[in-house]
């Protein structure tokens, strides 16, 4: 299936959610909440309406489906691949769990029972699927009691015994107190009570074994992910301080908030895009825009892969990741910052839906560079876009769409790293190309980017649109120039009030005409296209605010008027 494929795919199933999410309550199917997906899953990324998550309980990799309205998660499938992986083993002969050993050089496979780490036990382990076995003898794979109230979830790793190499998989059963001295993190006091219940256990000398057991909790505790909890035994509220569950918003919901954005963007940029990108680049490749103006399709995106303008492409990859991240976070550095308030964000999205076709030029954009959000999403569902940035490339303008992640279902120490925009997609457009994309380009990158253009059009027209700057209070700049980061003004768009003259101010005698009524003209788009117009006329429409029209001292119509649209004169 080819990426277009995929695409239309997708499109098709997105109205079907709810039937289906009806469809999986009805037959008794697990489904999620935002909160519940968190803590369940590592989300890795969105392509909706299927989202792509690790399950921390096995580290299995799969997708569910998902719903806007509500936000509910079902219908999880495993990858199979993964999902082979993910199995637990155990012994056919015994019951008890098995884990792989090999040795250095990779040949000798053998299997260790659980609990025996240290002594081999009195017979060969048959090694068989877990889930193949009836009734697994369960004991805390820490101190060996046979209470076992928690599974112990972490990514899986190997470690070097004696020559040989141990795999440890992604799930370790534990009793109530080594699961408890873990959520707490008392290594020190979980590796004592270990120490201590095996040579008790087994006779174990216990500086022979300390060493060997720290060395694995060590590399357990980089590579935990969290406690699982059987049903019933997690300790009361009293005794496990709840956390708060963030309710989700936009990160940006004022002015002020937009060169702390802007600040975050930047540290992730210099930090971890490169190394990030590096990797993603190696793996899978890009794809370089050297020639966007002239094979017919007026724009490009990254949705369907890494696009990267044509001037960058270094014919390496890693190269060409770091060099795309210094640039990139040189753009977000110098860009001019706006902010588009509630009301005008509401009124963009309106008539951006409505927008005229015509060719963008740089004289439609406000700055060489800059970066714009709004006070709420203005597409997408899943991946919702709040925020794009511009800069120039040769012969058009590179734009970046931008999610906040505050509306994701990211921990907080993803949104530390990522800060609170993540990059979600990019387009190339060309001097000359269309304001409306072609039907390669992504649903909502097209809504988007029609929505850019249609704020861009507002911000230039006196009349519709109050465009004001806005600065932090010292205290705040001075934090975020601390950090080597710029804290420039914010232009602060909003939605100005239209006054009219009076209808009796109006010459309606002069102009020969006479109105019996008074109606609502609807805000709209009036484009003159003909040649006795100036060029700047017939170059982009221009929006007209709603309005009373008619003799006021007549009676109001009850039907309303249609609405009016495009003049073509």
């Amino acid at each position: 299936m080819t990426d277009a494929d995929f695409d239309a795919m997708r499109r098709e199933m997105l109205p079907k959610m709810p039937a289906m999410l009806a469809e999986a309550i009805a037959s008794g199917e697990p489904t999620w909440t935002p909160q519940q997906l968190k803590d369940e899953f590592e989300v890795e990324r969105f392509e909706a309406p299927l989202v792509v998550a690790k399950r921390r309980a096995d580290g299995s990799v799969g997708t569910l489906y998902f719903t806007h309205e509500p936000r509910m998660y079902f219908g999880w499938q495993p990858d199979k691949e993964t999902a082979n992986q993910a199995h637990d083993w155990a012994c056919s002969r015994c019951r008890r769990p098995l884990y792989k050993q090999t040795a250095m050089d990779g040949s000798n496979l053998t299997w260790v029972h659980g609990g025996m780490l240290f002594e081999p036990p009195d017979h060969e382990p048959v090694p068989v699927p877990r889930e193949s076995v009836a009734n697994v003898i369960e004991e805390c794979e820490f101190c060996t009691n046979q209470d076992v109230a928690a599974h112990v979830i972490a990514e899986p790793f190997q470690l070097e015994l004696e020559g040989w190499v141990q795999e440890f998989n992604g799930t370790w059963e534990a009793c109530p107190r080594c699961a408890t001295l873990i959520r707490e993190n008392r290594w020190d006091d979980l590796l004592d009570r270990v120490v201590k219940a095996l040579s008790r256990k087994h006779g174990f000398e216990p500086s022979l074994i300390r060493p060997v057991i720290a060395r694995m909790y060590n590399k357990l505790n980089q590579k935990l992910i969290g406690i699982d909890w059987k049903p019933g035994r997690k300790p009361k509220a009293s005794a496990l301080p709840a956390s708060p569950v963030p309710k989700a918003r936009p990160s940006v919901r004022f002015a002020k908030d937009v060169p702390e954005a802007q600040s975050k963007l930047i540290r992730f940029l210099e930090q971890s895009a490169p190394d990030m990108w590096a990797a993603k680049f190696r793996e899978v490749g890009y794809r370089s825009l050297t020639a966007f103006r002239n094979d017919g399709i007026p724009v490009y995106d990254g949705s369907l892969g890494f696009a990267i303008p044509g001037e960058f492409d270094k014919d390496d990859r890693e190269e060409t990741a770091r060099a795309l991240a210094r640039w990139q976070a040189w753009a977000v550095r110098e860009s001019a910052l706006h902010f588009v308030n509630d009301t005008m964000t509401g009124r963009v999205r309106e008539a951006a839906a409505d927008l005229p076709e015509f060719a963008v030029d740089p004289e439609l954009v406000p700055h060489e560079m800059g970066l714009l959000c709004w006070a709420k999403p203005v597409a997408g569902e899943a991946v919702q876009i709040t925020a794009m940035s511009w800069c120039p490339i040769e012969g058009g303008l590179w734009l970046t769409f931008y999610n906040d992640t505050g509306l994701s279902p990211y921990d907080e120490d993803q949104r530390a790293m990522k800060g609170w925009l993540e990059e979600a997609g990019t387009m190339a457009v060309p001097w000359g190309g269309s304001s409306h994309a072609g039907q390669k380009i992504a649903e909502f990158f097209t809504e988007a980017f029609r929505t850019l253009l249609t704020t861009w059009l507002f911000m230039a027209d006196e009349i519709v649109a109050e465009v004001r700057e806005e600065r932090l209070p010292p205290k705040d700049a001075r934090k975020i120039r601390r950090r080597g980061h710029p804290a420039p003004a914010v232009s602060y768009i909003s939605l100005r009030k239209v006054v009219r003259p009076k209808p009796e101010e109006e010459k309606f005698e002069d102009a020969g005409r006479k109105y019996h009524g008074h109606w609502k003209v609807s805000g709209h788009w009036r484009h003159y296209k003909a040649e006795r117009y100036r060029p700047e006329v017939r170059s982009r429409p221009q929006w007209i605010e709603a309005y009373e029209k008619g003799d006021a001292e007549e009676p109001a119509e009850k039907t309303p008027r249609a609405k009016v649209y495009t003049l073509n004169k």
